[in-house]
């Protein structure tokens, strides 16, 4: 998710440069914007690297999914190779051969973003378009919001730059936000059914309150600011627009993968074995389990079948029964898949996104520290800071097992279970460094798979 959201950041900052007027911005700035996409492609280039199995036996499915991989990665080298040779072009005042650096990495991320995100099977055409423009949009608006916070920087170094190309950009940054808006509002009037887990709902309201309302709010305090000639006010209040942004799109991304919303680009997901619809009903409102297969070693998350002791792999034939004694009433006391008794419960969110936000906002800060900018600096990590506690009190709990690392997302109350224990965590860990388990292997309570 990384290495996607950095392609399409520096698809959007090469989308903006064409929408700004060149002419009014030093040359200055569009070389250190290179160096920056130079180090957002090498950053893509190293998390979007799939290596080869050590067997080297792979199904044609796989040959494919690899190869797109190998290709993606060739495509970020060439792109940050470019970028670097775009900044030294634009150091040297060359801005011709310097908007030749700007096409060709616009060329090399158009094809990086709208690739991967073209539908391995047949939709309709309205639905593919959905798709792609979601994309764009999506970059647009990272893009816009980015080098219009970096623009504004850029005035304090070239104090005597005109203000026209702020404006521009923060135009911009309105519009894409507003097309952003109206992409979402398709997307939530296609889907059947409306998230409804606490978790879903928390990240559909960070994606519309922080990540489309926020935006907009932040585009009129610049326009209003702007009209005073202070562009450095205009700077941190764009710093708090860069925020919300990122924040609203990956609670967006999360969406889309785990629900497969018409306006996303991930493929739906395979139907599984149906089931009757009481006890369906009954699954889906009660429990979900995510799991990694002992035999594909996919990552899946299912919740039919569950109440009838059932617990199937849908990427696979793996298939086997839940523990006799995996509840006591109405409490979970063992693991579905390996049953181990030991379960411990944390917050269910993306520690990806939670570490992203802690890197983000440290960045931000130290810039702002550098531009002698106390305020905004202290004002950023305040605003982290708030963000961080009202995500620790909206989001629910899910239980892990200590074993096979499966998480359990439970309707009811989970106060009952201790938090993690670093000692029970590292026998478990050495236990498994012992004894690798299997997909025949026996369960702790005497179960074996079928």
């Amino acid at each position: 998710m990384i290495a996607q959201f950095a392609i399409r950041l520096i698809c959007g900052m090469s989308l903006v440069w064409w929408l700004a007027p060149r002419k009014q911005i030093t040359d200055g700035f569009f070389r250190i914007q290179m160096l920056i996409v130079l180090g957002l492609a090498v950053l893509a280039a190293l998390l979007g690297f799939e290596p080869l199995r050590e067997t080297g036996e792979t199904s044609p499915s796989e040959a494919a999914v690899l190869l797109g991989s190998v290709t993606d990665t060739w495509l970020c080298t060439a792109t940050a190779v470019v970028a670097f040779f775009g900044s030294i072009a634009w150091a040297l005042g060359r801005r011709r051969l310097g908007t030749s650096c700007i096409a060709a990495v616009t060329g090399l991320s158009l094809v990086l973003l709208i690739g991967p995100a073209w539908p391995p099977s047949p939709i309709s055409s309205a639905h593919l378009l959905l798709v792609i423009t979601s994309e764009l949009a999506t970059a647009l608006l990272l893009g816009a919001a980015m080098v219009s916070m970096l623009l504004g920087h850029w005035y304090l170094t070239a104090t005597g730059m005109s203000l026209a190309p702020l404006w521009r950009l923060n135009t911009v940054f309105g519009i894409a936000t507003l097309l952003r808006i109206v992409l979402a509002t398709t997307g939530l009037w296609l889907v059947d059914k409306l998230p409804g887990t606490d978790y879903h709902v928390t990240l559909l309201a960070l994606r519309w309150l922080v990540g489309l309302l926020g935006p907009l709010v932040v585009v009129g305090m610049v326009w209003r600011i702007l009209k005073y000639r202070t562009p450095q006010a205009a700077t941190g209040v764009l710093y708090t627009g860069v925020l919300l942004t990122v924040t609203g799109e990956l609670a967006a991304t999360l969406l889309s993968r785990e629900l497969s919303l018409p306006v996303c680009s991930q493929p739906a997901p395979r139907p599984q074995q149906s089931a009757s619809p009481r006890s369906s009903a009954k699954t889906h409102s009660t429990m979900q389990l995510d799991f990694t297969c002992p035999q594909c070693e996919q990552t899946s998350r299912i919740s039919e079948g569950l109440d009838e002791g059932r617990l199937n792999c849908p990427a696979c034939d793996f298939a086997t029964t839940t523990p006799a004694t995996a509840w006591e009433e109405d409490r979970l006391a063992e693991c579905l898949l390996c049953g181990e008794r030991d379960l411990w419960r944390q917050k269910d969110f993306p520690h990806a996104i939670g570490l992203g936000l802690v890197v983000l906002g440290g960045i931000l800060s130290t810039v702002a520290w550098y531009q002698y900018l106390p305020g905004v600096a202290i004002g950023i990590l305040m605003g982290f800071a708030l963000v961080d506690l009202a995500l620790y009190s909206l989001m629910k709990d899910v239980l892990v097992c200590y074993r096979c690392q499966s998480r359990h997302r439970l309707d009811g109350p989970t106060d009952g279970y201790e938090r993690f224990n670093h000692e029970r965590a590292e026998r478990y860990r050495q236990e498994a460094l012992r004894h690798p388990p299997t997909a025949s292997a026996p369960r702790p309570n005497g179960d074996t798979d079928p």
